[in-house]
């Protein structure tokens, strides 16, 4: 009876054994599983997070190659275009106008010199020719001396007034008008050291002899004019001149009535043009020339 005891005893002990060992399998599977799943999961996160980062330097760096080359766009300098020559003017002439289109010079002379032509103090002598410029002739004043510095002296050209209109007629100028060019010959040096064909300022007046029976030598002024131009060979400039005061009208009858340009002094060499002079009476009526070309050469 005993021994059937042990037995049953034995028996049972083994089947607890098995149970015991069945469970710690499953426990240990699905730890197993577990830690597999938890270790994908976590994989899983790592290669979403590698590829998040990769993407996120990848825009990054696009972002900073755009923004470098912006930068690059934004700090490299454009050339600038050479900039044009304007267009000379196209000169229209009144039907009065001198246009020393025949090859006269219309009375002009040079004022304040001496015997030889050469210029009295800060006047400089001139050589007075007609000549072809922007496809018209005119007549071309050519400044002849320098002062100690090297600059070039005053010129002061006349017209003989009461010759072009006729000594009757002087009365009845109210204003006057001229075309002007002045063309570089000589370079400017500016204070750098660079030299520039150019023809500087172009400042200068206009005055003239409006001699009277009381006064025969009476001057007055018609005005000043001013241009400039630092880059091309020549500069423009219409000049009309004025008499504003009938006190200082050209007086019917008078002879050696006159106007007389003046260009102040400048440092370069450069040649005055002039063309279409023209004379208007009080309602902008132009006035007839009287003189006749070549009459100055008689």
């Amino acid at each position: 009876m005993k021994k059937y005891l042990v037995l049953a005893l034995t028996a049972a002990i083994a089947l607890g054994s098995f149970a015991a060992c069945g469970e710690e399998e499953k426990e240990s599977s699905s730890a197993s599983s577990s830690s597999s799943v938890s270790e994908s999961s976590a994989s899983e996160s790592s290669e979403s997070e590698s590829s998040e980062s990769e993407s996120e330097s990848s825009e990054s760096e696009a972002s900073t190659s755009d923004s470098s080359e912006a930068t690059s766009d934004e700090s490299t300098p454009t050339e600038e275009e050479p900039a044009e020559e304007p267009e000379k003017p196209v000169l229209v002439a009144d039907e009065n106008a001198i246009t020393f289109e025949d090859g006269d010079i219309y009375t002009a002379y040079n004022i304040d010199v001496d015997a030889e032509g050469k210029g009295n103090g800060d006047s400089s002598g001139t050589n007075l020719t007609v000549a072809e410029y922007n496809g018209s002739k005119m007549l071309k004043i050519e400044v002849l001396e320098q002062d100690d510095s090297g600059n070039y002296k005053v010129p002061k050209v006349g017209f003989d007034v009461d010759a072009l209109v006729g000594a009757e007629n002087v009365d009845k100028i109210k204003s006057f008008k001229f075309d002007m060019f002045q063309v570089a010959v000589g370079t400017f040096t500016g204070e750098d050291g660079t030299e520039v064909l150019c023809p500087a300022n172009f400042i200068g007046g206009f005055g003239g002899n409006s001699p009277t029976t009381e006064d025969p030598s009476r001057w007055v002024s018609f005005g000043e004019f001013s241009a400039a131009e630092w880059t091309w060979d020549w500069v423009y400039s219409e000049f009309t001149g004025k008499i504003l005061l009938d006190s200082n009208k050209f007086e019917a009858g008078q002879e050696g009535c006159s106007i007389v340009l003046m260009r102040w002094g400048q440092p370069n060499q450069a040649d005055i043009y002039i063309d279409n002079i023209t004379f208007y009476d009080a309602d902008g009526n132009s006035i007839p020339i009287v003189y006749t070309p070549g009459a100055a050469a008689e």
